[in-house]
Formats: structure tokens, C-alpha cells, sequence
């Protein structure tokens, strides 16, 4: 059987994404086509910058015309939207947010995904102090001046509209505790990414629960870890990278 997994997300999804494949590649037979939109601090509704990259929008990215263009139909089609809770930092209104969120579960049950929604870690921004709210903004989102009053607010009315919109749409929505993220609330504790990634890719049925989710060998992430999108600026300057990016056998990933 041939499938295609589509990945929307942030920093955890980039930093998860070599050990995805190598469970993806151990859990499922048969040819997989992996498309994704990420990268640290990606917006999924505007163009988003860290330090000298800027990346666009996930909802305006080349993903959604590269699959509707693809001439190529697989059997069955996975969804995963995770890391929505940088928009607030950035500013965005609650409802853009879940609005941008709706359009991707829209479009991948356009193309009958199974689709897996992750909750904002509510509890985690609950618990979050002065002390390290503050520093933790001012590293990550620069820009933002959001307080921590304000955040929490928005933080749970945004998690209650991804709840309703798994309702909506018949997505399973996976939520995770919060002794899964490290000291920021945002960013999964190092020594718990295996746990983490395994509760998320099990909210697809037919995710085989034994499969390891563990790191790819060094050789894996270093060549995954290169690898770039079909579009980004750097310095200000476009630069495009034809995909897919890698090709191996019966995988092959695609980013955006």
C-alpha cells in the first residue's frame, strides 16, 4: 500500500522529523511520500522569520499546489497538524488561528486523510511564571508584547477551538501531558521526544503502537537535518530548492 503523510508544524516537528521518518519508514510497508510544512517559528498563517531565514505561511506554502498538481495517488493519505500556539506569540487573533488551522483539516479531508490534530499544552502555560515567560519570549518571539495574562487567556480559548474543530471534522485530537515539554512550554523535553512522537503517531489507527520512535542513526539526521524547502528567504533574498528534497529507495520527503 502506498501513502502519502502530510506534516504541518513548528520546532518540534523539525527537530522530530529524522526520527519520524525512520518510524515511518519501520512502521509502514510499501512507498511513502512525506510532504511537509515546518521549521522553527513557522507561522501557519504569515511569513515567519528566525534570525536570518524567513519561511511563508503553512496555509499560503507550495504544499497545497504541489498535491494538487501530483500525478501521483497513493492508497491512503495521513495528516498530522501540530505546534499551532507560535501565532499567539506572534499576535495573531484567536479566531485567524483556528481559521488557518480549519483550512488545512479542510484540505486534507478534501483528499480523505486520516487526519491527527495536537492540543496546546494549557497546563504547561498555567504553571508558567513571570521568571520565565518574560526570558523565554524575548528569546524565542523577540517582537511580541504579549503578556503572560494575556497568553494564558488565549492559550486555553485557542485550545478549546482545536478541540471543536477534531469535532467538526472527525480528526482524533491528541493531547499530551505536560511532563512531555521542557522548560519552555512549548519545545518537548529532550528525554521524553520518544515518548511524545509515539502518542502523537498513534492517533492514527493503523500506526503500528510497537514501532520504535526513537533517533535516526547520525547518518540519517545529518543528511535530514540539511535538507531544505521549496521556498525560503535568507537575508532577504528568495531562494528556491527543487523537490523532493530526499529520495531513498521507497521514501522520499518534500518540504515546504
Amino acid at each position: 500500500m502506498s501513502r502519502r503523510i502530510i506534516l504541518l508544524g513548528a520546532s518540534n516537528l523539525t527537530m522530530g522529523l529524522p526520527r519520524l521518518v525512520r518510524a515511518f519508514a519501520a512502521g509502514f510497508d510499501g512507498p511513502l511520500e512525506i510532504c511537509a510544512a515546518l521549521g522553527h517559528g513557522r507561522s501557519y498563517g504569515m511569513w515567519s522569520r528566525v534570525l536570518y531565514r524567513e519561511l511563508p505561511g503553512i496555509v499560503d506554502c507550495g504544499l497545497w499546489p504541489a498535491l494538487a498538481t501530483s500525478s501521483e495517488q497513493p492508497d491512503k493519505t495521513l495528516g498530522l497538524i501540530t505546534d499551532v500556539g507560535n501565532d499567539l506569540l506572534y499576535g495573531a487573533e484567536v479566531s485567524q488561528i483556528a481559521e488557518w488551522v480549519e483550512t488545512c483539516v479542510t484540505r486534507m479531508k478534501g483528499d480523505d486523510a486520516d487526519v491527527v490534530l495536537t492540543s496546546l499544552p494549557t497546563d504547561c502555560v498555567d504553571r508558567l511564571g513571570p521568571w520565565r515567560y518574560y526570558p523565554i519570549r524575548k528569546l524565542l518571539f523577540p517582537n511580541s508584547r504579549i503578556s503572560l495574562e494575556e497568553i494564558r487567556r488565549r492559550a486555553h480559548e485557542l485550545n478549546e477551538l482545536v478541540l471543536e474543530l477534531g469535532r467538526q471534522h472527525g480528526a482524533t485530537v491528541v493531547e499530551l501531558p505536560g511532563k512531555l515539554y521542557s522548560f519552555d512550554p512549548i519545545h518537548f523535553r529532550h528525554t521524553r521526544r520518544s515518548e511524545a512522537w509515539r502518542r502523537i503517531l498513534c492517533g492514527w489507527s493503523e500506526f503500528p503502537p510497537e514501532t520504535p520512535t526513537h533517533l535516526a542513526s547520525p547518518a540519517a539526521w545529518f543528511r535530514l537535518s540539511r535538507i531544505q524547502p521549496e521556498l525560503r528567504r535568507v537575508f532577504g533574498r528568495e531562494r528556491r530548492t527543487d523537490q523532493p528534497v530526499f529520495d531513498r529507495g521507497r521514501v522520499k520527503v518534500s518540504l515546504y
